[in-house]
């Protein structure tokens, strides 16, 4: 994991812009904060169901199945900030799109990364 997220701090240092998926879990958070903590990032969280977290785990071809837990789902959200949230049973993909491509245009003043970074610096 390390390797892969300095690859990515590397490419932004070189003004190339990213999407990248991130679990930003307790045990993770002070990697991501220190890596990127002076990169501008925007945090966007999706979210669904339990039952349809374990459909879609289901449907995986790349990976071993794992029994997502309603714990899991409590787990990788639970720094709680965001700049965009998303339900991703209510909006197709292509609405999804539009809402992030609507932030990236016009984002916040101070991110939710930002302020997850003054937080974990108290």
């Amino acid at each position: 994991m390390g390797g892969y997220l300095r690859s990515l701090r590397q490419r932004a240092l070189c003004r190339n812009s990213i999407a990248a998926e991130a679990v930003l879990s307790p045990d993770r958070l002070g990697t991501y904060l220190e890596l990127f903590g002076e990169l501008p990032v925007l945090l966007i969280g999706l979210h669904l169901p339990l039952e349809e977290a374990h459909r879609r785990e289901q449907g995986r071809t790349d990976r071993s199945h794992y029994e997502v837990t309603a714990r899991d789902l409590k787990w990788v959200h639970a720094h709680g900030l965001y700049d965009l949230e998303l339900d991703t049973m209510q909006l197709t993909p292509h609405e999804a799109a539009r809402q992030v491509l609507a932030l990236v245009a016009s984002p916040p003043s101070v991110t939710a990364f930002q302020r997850l970074k003054t937080t974990a610096g108290d």
